[in-house]
């Protein structure tokens, strides 16, 4: 008789404790069935459920029979979440905010249609990309950088002869014709320029004897904020302390000796 109270105790245990085991492995299982159209609101449900599940002992855990959706919900989670904080960190858009609105439009990009839709601040990048591309960017004002923009003509005095020595050289630059990005503005732009010439003439009017010299001279250009161009001119003739006779000239060389002034161009 003793023998078959035990027995049937013993069943009662384990009827119970299968029970138990059962009863909690169903309700992780119902918390992750409750995990369905995951969103960017969804990560309390998401860790609860894990808490749960991780809570449950080896054998429990096997009969949870949906713990796939438990990690597929969680990796979905994760990557719009990430998205949606890449956006949230761009904050207010400066000149330095490049690197960040990359970083979020590229992971937007990696997203299916699906995953989109789930990324409810998207209208912030969007305005990000469209308020930086509106940022000007300043040219950095050089010699270098204008080294390639003038171009010399010859220009003859109407009221003087080219044989008096009356002989006019034009400096012409123009920024928008050498530059490969859209210029926005320019403001009070001036570009010295030191140009060296020599000059070839005769002694009088009536000697073979030929004379060479070489001078230079400091042209300030101002640069048009219309037109990007600007000119100069210089009459050689002032260079000479007597008359001079068939004077030729040429241009040998120049070199921008200062820049002033403000730049502004288009940021892409």
């Amino acid at each position: 008789m003793k023998k078959i109270v035990s027995i049937i105790m013993i069943a009662v245990l384990i009827f119970s404790l299968s029970s138990c085991t059962s009863s909690k492995a169903k309700n992780v299982s119902d918390l992750i069935n409750g995990l369905t159209n995951v969103s960017l609101t969804s990560g309390k449900a998401i860790e609860t459920a894990e808490a749960a599940y991780n809570a449950l002992s080896d054998n429990q855990k096997k009969s949870v029979k949906n713990y796939d959706t438990l990690v597929d919900a969680r990796t979905y989670y994760d990557k719009i979440m990430n998205v949606y904080t890449l956006i949230e960190s761009i904050g207010t858009v400066t000149k330095e905010s490049e690197d960040a609105i990359l970083a979020a439009e590229k992971a937007y990009q990696a997203l299916t249609i699906e995953e989109r839709v789930a990324i409810t601040n998207v209208s912030v990048l969007t305005a990000a990309r469209s308020n930086f591309d509106a940022i000007p960017t300043v040219i950095t004002l050089t010699p270098e950088n204008f080294k390639n923009y003038f171009t010399f003509e010859d220009s003859l005095s109407s009221t003087r002869s080219k044989a008096d020595g009356y002989y006019q050289i034009k400096v012409l630059g123009n920024i928008y014709a050498k530059q490969t990005t859209t210029l926005e503005a320019l403001d009070n732009v001036n570009v010295t320029v030191r140009v060296y010439y020599s000059v070839s003439h005769y002694k009088n009017s009536s000697s073979k004897e030929k004379f060479n010299r070489d001078y230079t001279m400091d042209l300030t250009i101002s640069i048009s904020a219309t037109t990007g161009s600007g000119s100069a001119y210089f009459d050689t003739h002032s260079r000479f302390t007597n008359p001079v006779y068939y004077p030729s000239f040429s241009v040998t060389s120049y070199e921008v000796i200062s820049v002033t002034g403000t730049v502004t161009a288009a940021n892409k």
